[in-house]
């Protein structure tokens, strides 16, 4: 189980409004915000705007990617890459570059991962069921 702490984008007023309701884990976080009424019913019931709840649910789906970091996720949300789908339909050459166009762009200063281990991450994320619905 993951904890929030280790999720872009969770900051302290998000997990208390989300422990408010009892989501306790980015996992249940993940099954609650799965579907477009999940996520609608999940603001209204947190109070969280329903844009910042999609990203935050896109850095949880990211994280399920082993050799994914919080900064990776980062990088990867920056350079369009949100979700698990969109990482697994990357090709690791390309998005190893857009990695470091958007890194040199925003001046993130972000050591990019070596093209051995975006195949991995990409492999990876091709083996994951797909959770989050459009």
């Amino acid at each position: 189980m993951m904890a929030f702490g280790n999720i872009e984008g969770i900051a302290p007023e998000i997990e208390a409004a989300l422990l408010a309701v009892q989501i306790t884990s980015p996992e249940q976080l993940l099954q609650m915000g799965s579907s477009p009424a999940g996520r609608k019913e999940l603001a209204a019931r947190t109070g969280i705007d329903a844009r910042q709840l999609t990203e935050l649910l896109n850095g949880v789906d990211l994280a399920r990617v082993k050799g994914i970091s919080e900064v990776f996720s980062n990088l990867l949300q920056e350079a369009g890459v949100g979700t698990v789908t969109e990482l697994s339909r990357s090709v690791p050459a390309n998005l190893r570059k857009r990695l470091e166009e958007t890194n040199a762009g925003r001046r993130l200063g972000h050591q990019i991962p070596k093209l051995e281990e975006i195949e991995a991450c990409v492999a990876e994320a091709k083996k994951l069921p797909k959770i989050l619905e459009d």
